[in-house]
């Protein structure tokens, strides 16, 4: 089974697409309103349709992740990508999967769904453990922020891993094959290797002619486009503004603070006061200084110790025979903090309390002391001044915001009720010779425009900022973003163009030439290479290296399952520098790596010791296992597309880029 699913190839960027098309697979269960859009189907699946607004907000989900995974490194990898077939492919997947699940009676219930909800949210350290009304609200905005989109992707989510699970019974791993794999994965590797930096190369170029810069330019303009921009109007729509039309009595007030109640839990506090009493003779930074002697400075450590402690047990004898704490902190006490305030620690929750006295105040009553607290450099005397027992937070207190919280949230589906009617009524009015502005203003809505959008328009609003961009001259589209809905009308358009060669000339240059430099130190490397070739051995590998007068370095010893070690870090294909041999220890082609490229050879090939693998077996099983599970699913999801009556629209398989 491992001969027929394994994978014979990791490069990063192959890494990056499998993550990529992970993403795409996710359910976003997002609808997307466009009332009154008359644009054809992305998609149909079995005469199910794909709307176009749906593949468009998956476009966009899918090139954020990416971008979100390559950082900087996004703009290189950008143009390998063609976001629309991934997209499109994505969608119909999830329909083909739809079918599927219905006619295996495969189905997820309500408690299931709460259940792995619940579990999700207390996973999550930065929400904590329990699963609260806030951490509930945080975990819902980061999914989108719509409830009904949160049960149906979780519904998915677990048909998915159901299938998965069923995948896992089919799969039939042998030890000979784990350990083969464990060899594979383990073995450490160690090489040697001779840089070709391009920047080196850069002092040994001409600047290169005109010819050569209008022939780059014709194979690069494409990065020198402008997209397309507008200036539009809108009507923005909130759910605030529709929180009142939200059913809800005084009797759903109340469950609603019955099912919350632990959100409006008070924790116990404690009023406390200390004295602390040093073990050691302190001295000020003054003091020490001026190296002003301590009268107890040459006492011996332990007696020292001793008279401290009897000095707080004398203390707390005055305490008991009626002085008050307060007072016999400002005497005796040599925290300088609390000193002067009478030792007052002030009000604190039990989580706060130090850790050196925290156990030995909790049972402690008002008005009582603590037994001599030891701690490493001091002794300590605890007072309880006032306490405050857990409680909660009284129903009248928090009902207001209670009612705020559930209108806001629930108000989403009259929202977008209103917008949509809003939005055709609209689109009606302006094809019929109003303004935007006019039937806004009969409506009692307010109009606002924009200037030219930026960037960042897109990167806090995606899917405002994705429509801009595909939306016509005069067009009124409503697009969902989040808990707002925009009716967004195109006014004026500046089409997406590229930039002619005298404005982008020096920028042009500098790419031209660290490309130069780049094939330079390519071709210098291949040389070398290429005088190792018939030998093909490390000793000759070195000599070349010596008589060129180029120095030979070698790498810290890395296995595939470690991951590459500097300077192959970022190296295109990782799997090429693992599939050197001792037999043929030379590569017979240079690595790029960074901006750099490598001839490397291979020092060593150390396989893992028999005894480890029984260590490793179990995360090998998983890791086999989970791989066929996939290997598998993509099976079915080729034979469920092989059977389906599938089309999709031509021009979204070849488009790379949405300008």
């Amino acid at each position: 089974m491992l001969d027929i699913f394994r994978r014979h190839s990791k490069s990063v960027m192959k890494t990056v697409l499998v993550f990529f098309a992970a993403v795409l697979m996710m359910s976003f269960g997002v609808e997307y309103f466009s009332q009154g859009n008359k644009a054809p189907a992305a998609a149909k699946v079995n005469e199910q349709e794909i709307p176009y607004a749906k593949y468009s907000l998956t476009y966009e989900r899918a090139q954020s992740s990416a971008r979100a995974q390559l950082g900087a490194n996004f703009a290189n990898y950008e143009k390998f990508f063609n976001f629309g077939e991934q997209a499109i492919n994505a969608l119909v997947d999830e329909e083909l999967l739809k079918s599927f699940y219905k006619n295996t009676g495969m189905a997820v219930g309500t408690e299931q769904v709460k259940t792995n909800i619940i579990k999700t949210i207390a996973s999550i350290p930065q929400l904590g453990d329990q699963v609260t009304q806030e951490a509930y609200q945080m975990y819902l905005q980061a999914r989108g922020g719509n409830e009904m989109q949160l049960i149906q992707e979780t519904q998915k989510d677990l048909l998915r891993q159901s299938l998965m699970q069923s995948f896992g019974d089919f799969d039939l791993v042998t030890d000979t094959e784990l350990a083969n794999l464990n060899t594979r994965n383990n073995s450490q590797y160690t090489f040697a290797y001779i840089e070709f930096p391009a920047k080196e190369m850069l002092a040994k170029l001409t600047l290169p002619s005109e010819e050569e810069i209008k022939t780059f330019y014709e194979e690069t303009k494409e990065d020198y486009r402008l997209p397309k921009k507008v200036i539009y109007s809108y009507v923005q729509f909130e759910t605030k503004d529709f929180a009142s039309q939200v059913e809800l009595s005084e009797e759903d007030l109340k469950t609603l603070y019955d099912s919350q109640i632990d959100d409006f839990k008070l924790p116990k506090k404690m009023h406390l006061r200390q004295i602390k009493i040093a073990k050691q003779v302190q001295q000020s930074n003054l003091e020490k200084m001026m190296n002003i002697p301590q009268a107890e400075e040459n006492k011996d450590p332990k007696q020292l110790e001793e008279e401290k402690k009897e000095l707080a047990l004398q203390i707390k004898a005055k305490f008991n025979s009626g002085e008050a704490f307060a007072a016999l902190a400002r005497n005796y006490s040599e925290d300088t903090e609390t000193k002067s305030k009478g030792g007052d620690l002030g009000w604190l929750e039990i989580k706060d309390i130090p850790e050196v006295i925290k156990s030995k105040v909790m049972d402690l009553g008002v008005g009582e002391i603590s037994e001599t607290i030891n701690s490493k450099d001091a002794y300590y005397l605890v007072y309880v001044e006032e306490v405050q027992e857990a409680s909660y937070r009284p129903y009248e207190e928090v009902k207001a915001n209670i009612e705020q919280d559930y209108r806001q949230r629930e108000a989403f589906p009259y929202m977008t009720f209103a917008a949509q009617e809003f939005t055709s009524k609209a689109q009606d009015a302006v094809s019929n010779g109003s303004t935007l502005q006019q039937f806004a203003a009969s409506e009692n809505k307010t109009v606002l425009s924009s200037v030219y959008p930026t960037d960042n328009v897109e990167d806090s609003l995606p899917a405002l900022g994705k429509a801009l961009k595909t939306m016509s001259l005069n067009s009124i589209e409503m697009i969902e973003d989040g808990n707002k809905v925009f009716v967004v009308k195109i006014e004026e358009e500046k089409p997406s163009a590229i930039q002619e060669l005298n404005i982008v000339r020096a920028s042009l240059i500098d790419k031209l030439q660290e490309k130069r430099a780049q094939d330079l130190a390519q071709i210098k490397a291949q040389e070398l290479l290429t005088k190792v070739k018939e030998q093909n051995s490390l000793a000759a590998f070195e000599k070349v290296a010596q008589e060129l007068a180029l120095p030979v370095k070698h790498s810290k010893a890395f296995s595939r399952s470690e991951g590459k070690e500097e300077p192959f870090t970022a190296m295109e294909d990782s799997d090429e520098l693992f599939n050197i041999t001792p037999k043929q220890p030379v590569a017979s082609t240079p690595y790029l790596s960074g901006e750099s490229y490598y001839a490397v050879a291979l020092v060593e090939a150390v396989p893992p010791k028999s005894e480890d693998f029984a260590k490793a077996r179990k995360e090998l099983l998983s890791e086999e296992t989970s791989q066929t599970e996939q290997n598998i699913y993509q099976s079915l999801i080729a034979n469920l597309k092989a059977h389906a009556n599938v089309w999709i629209e031509p021009n979204l398989l070849t488009k790379n880029e949405q300008k």
